[in-house]
């Protein structure tokens, strides 16, 4: 599935550790693992890759929350890079080096993996109860991928969760090419249990078109659009968007909620769920698990003005 070496050398790549790469070939489970950079060589045992990737590769979760009740119902899981300084990179700065290397399906397996894991875990300890979802982002390459439908559903079994926890997101962008080929993936995919959402809504080809036509769960209203809802003109676009979007059955997350003023102007229009720095910020699962811990013995509620953030404090 994941080779570790592969993505250790994503890692030290990103963070410019090493710069040319060489990796040993054939790669095999008795051949350590060269990384070499312009002063030094590291040579890592087989064994050692997965713990080196691991402390390097961090992914991080966004709570989605319900509007009408101000519960965590979801989240989503966005990766890090931690830098040798332990700062965190933000997906900006490596995502186009693991496109250019050809190692973004890996590194998409990688967190998918881990993301599936956590929230078992969580229901297996009795933390995350049976309505929580997982969103994670799907590459244009992924989607692309002919092997797509076969690693997620692998993927899925090897974590131990409920495919129908699993939201798996793609951005408008992704549709317009080779449309057959995806809307054939999409229903494969959604022949077994996850959800299809598709992001990023309202930043370029917007068309509620492709919700029919590619049978999409959730669609996820983007942060420009929500910036944007002082305006009497996208406040009535809003509208129309929600109410066909109910029409059809579909779920809408508004993401980027940055201001009480948006919070109010979506539970207005009836927007069911938000995603935003106004209710956190992307953080580790150890800290939605403690919301939700909380919760449960009903000393919590997560109503607007990072309320995540107080229970750090």
């Amino acid at each position: 599935m994941v080779r570790a070496a592969s993505l250790l050398v994503f890692c030290l790549a990103s963070l410019g550790a090493a710069q040319p790469i060489t990796r040993l070939k054939p790669l095999c489970p008795e051949t350590p693992v060269c990384v070499a950079g312009q002063a030094q060589a590291v040579i890592v045992a087989p064994q050692s890759l997965a713990e080196v990737a691991e402390r390097l590769v961090e992914v991080l979760y966004q709570p989605i929350v319900d509007l009408k009740t101000d519960a965590i119902t979801g989240a989503e899981a966005l990766v890090r890079l931690r830098e040798l300084d332990g700062s965190l990179m933000p997906p900006s700065e490596f995502i186009d080096i693991a496109e250019d290397t050809g190692l973004i399906n890996e590194l998409g397996e990688w967190v998918l993996l881990e993301s599936l894991r956590q929230v078992a875990d969580g229901r297996g300890a009795g933390i995350v109860d049976d309505g929580f979802t997982i969103s994670v982002n799907v590459s244009v390459q992924r989607v692309n991928d002919g092997r797509m439908v076969t690693t997620v559903r692998d993927i899925v079994q090897k974590a131990g969760l409920p495919a129908e926890r699993l939201v798996l997101e793609v951005t408008e962008s992704t549709l317009i090419t080779e449309t057959d080929k995806i809307r054939a993936t999409m229903q494969e995919l959604r022949a077994f249990g996850p959800r299809l959402a598709v992001d990023d809504f309202g930043t370029r080809y917007s068309s509620l078109g492709y919700i029919q036509q590619f049978e999409f769960d959730v669609l996820k209203i983007d942060k420009s659009f929500v910036d944007g809802l002082g305006t009497g003109t996208n406040r009535q676009i809003g509208t129309a968007v929600l109410d066909l979007a109910r029409e059809l059955g579909v779920r809408t997350i508004a993401e980027g909620i940055e201001t009480e003023v948006q919070d109010g102007v979506l539970r207005e229009l009836g927007c069911r769920y938000g995603q935003g720095y106004l209710y956190d910020r992307p953080v580790p699962a150890s800290l939605i698990e403690e919301h939700l811990r909380r919760a449960a013995v009903g000393s919590s509620t997560l109503a607007p003005v990072q309320r995540l953030g107080e229970a750090r404090s």
